[in-house]
């Protein structure tokens, strides 16, 4: 079993100044809690260049949500597609990270299952735009007060199963309709915040698919209960600057020799 993690960092307009810093305090988290170097792949603008010339509406038209990060999935499939069945793709984001034995944890779920995703705080209906479920053709009122997958951090088996869904969940990032904030069919609720295209359109793509959204989520809260092996820090470096190195070396119980690493980024 091999592990794969990656992260991308890009400069967004100033949007999300210090990306390579955060990059930065991403990569030496993920070494301090268990990867070596050549298990962590670090993407920058230049690897979507295809993506950007070929998707230029889903970097154009909202500069927070870059991409509407169908990037995501683009870069997983980069590495899936060169891993062999049974090996382990993750993507975190370099702004929320995870801590603790990840590998031990992710070798122990995957005993009994192929996906691992945390899960959003607020029902999916204020975080999915509700024509979504009717282009991808899922009951909103069966699913609409369940939570969304989280998309700060996928981990992925390879199967021919788990392949064919990242393969759908790329196309269907790639469809403007699905990732952009737009109402064409039916108004959102009074409630609605905003369409997360980088975890509605993940999460109801893979019901569509009959992936068991419910029952897999009770499996995994009973063995994150009973396997308390990781944490989710959200949101530990979003915005890191070089004043907040110290609380946030602090946070993720960095040595000095780490620390100053970060200085010269």
């Amino acid at each position: 079993m091999i592990f794969k993690l990656m992260t991308f960092a890009h400069d967004n307009n100033g949007m999300w100044p210090n990306a390579y810093l955060a990059e930065k305090i991403a990569t030496l988290n993920y070494l301090k809690n268990g990867f070596t170097k050549d298990e962590i792949i670090n993407f920058r603008k230049n690897d979507i260049i295809e993506l950007i010339n070929n998707y230029p509406e889903h970097f154009e038209k909202d500069a927070w949500m870059y991409g509407y990060f169908a990037w995501k999935p683009y870069l997983v499939m980069k590495i899936l597609k060169n891993l062999d069945y049974g090996d382990i793709i993750i993507h975190s984001d370099i702004g929320t990270l995870v801590v603790g034995d990840i590998k031990g944890f992710l070798a122990k779920f995957f005993e009994t299952e192929d996906m691992f995703f945390f899960n959003e705080d607020i029902p999916m209906y204020r975080d999915c735009k509700k024509d979504l479920f009717y282009q991808l053709s899922v009951d909103y009122d069966k699913y609409k007060n369940y939570p969304l997958f989280r998309g700060c951090f996928w981990a992925i088996k390879k199967t021919k199963k788990t392949y064919s869904y990242l393969e759908k969940i790329t196309e269907n990032m790639l469809k403007i309709e699905n990732v952009d904030q737009e109402v064409r069919i039916e108004d959102n609720p009074s409630d609605f915040v905003i369409n997360h295209p980088g975890q509605s359109v993940p999460t109801l793509t893979l019901i569509n698919l009959g992936f068991d959204f419910i029952s897999y989520n009770i499996r995994k809260n009973k063995f994150m209960e009973e396997n308390k092996d990781i944490e989710l820090l959200i949101h530990v470096c979003r915005v890191p600057k070089k004043e907040n190195i110290p609380l946030i070396a602090e946070k993720l119980n960095f040595n000095k020799f780490e620390i100053e690493e970060l200085y010269n980024v």
